[in-house]
Order: structure tokens, then sequence, then C-alpha cells
């Protein structure tokens, strides 16, 4: 917690790591997250435009409910934006929708999935268009205020 310290050198912050974020995973409305990762970013001193790393790391994949809803927060809708990637997530996830199987060859329809998938989610795939493993893309998302032990835990 802020206040002052009891040797009285000033406020003392708490250290906050990613693994003190929660974890959204769509049980809460995505503006309860937001508020709960702004609230423990200001108590731990993270800068803000750190943000939407952290939330991007701790949303299980649900990045797209979080930038809908960052409408009236729109500087972290393009946190969140800027720490998945240039990709078109959306454009991506609505043509992987609607593609059907058994309405190509079954090679044809693993490269357009494999395509649309790699295009909804870039920040998972490394420059071969092979999958990351899941400690390089936390370590992808790492903020200087982060140790290398906080990530294990």
């Amino acid at each position: 917690m802020t206040g002052e310290d009891p040797d009285g050198r000033g406020p003392a912050v708490v250290r906050v790591t990613l693994a003190d974020f929660p974890v959204y995973d769509g049980s809460v409305p995505p503006n309860s997250f937001i508020r709960q990762c702004r609230r423990l970013a200001e108590l731990g001193g993270i800068p803000a435009d750190r943000l939407g790393s952290v939330m991007a790391a701790r949303c299980r994949g649900l990045a797209l409910q979080l930038v809908e809803s960052a409408g009236e927060h729109g500087d972290l809708a393009s946190l969140l934006t800027e720490a998945f990637g240039s990709g078109q997530p959306e454009a991506a996830a609505t043509q992987l929708s609607a593609i059907e199987k058994g309405s190509m060859s079954a090679l044809d329809y693993s490269l357009t999935v494999k395509r649309l998938v790699t295009e909804a989610c870039p920040e998972f795939f490394d420059s071969n268009g092979g999958v990351k493993k899941t400690s390089d893309l936390v370590i992808s998302l790492q903020s200087p205020w982060l140790l290398n032990e906080d990530l294990d835990s």
C-alpha cells in the first residue's frame, strides 16, 4: 500500500509483479478487470504505457472482449491493440468463423485456418510461423519492472 513509511522516508510503494494481476477469464465484466488492473498498476508504480502489455498477458485469449469494452478508455484500447500486434484480429476471427469444413479440400481448409489464426493472434507465432512457447510469450510482454523470478510464480 502507499503511504508514509515508518522511517519517514516518503511514500512507500508496493512491489507488484505480473503474477499479482488478476486473470481475465470472462466471468466478470471487462470493465471490472480493467479497473482492477489500473488500481494495481497505480499501487505498484507501473507506468501507464505498460498496462496494455500486462493486461494482454493476463487475459487468457479474451483480448477482443477487453479491447471492445475499453472503448471508453481510449488510451487503454490503443495499448491493448499495440500489445497484440498490428494484425487484423477481428477481420480474421470473422473470416475464421465463416469458413465451413467440407466446403474446400482438406489441405485448403487447413491452410486457411492456419493463416487466419496466425492473423488473428500474431503474438503467439514466431517469424517462421511456429507457435511460441508460453515462456517466450511472457518474456516478450515483460516490462522492465518485472524480474525473471517473478515470471516463474
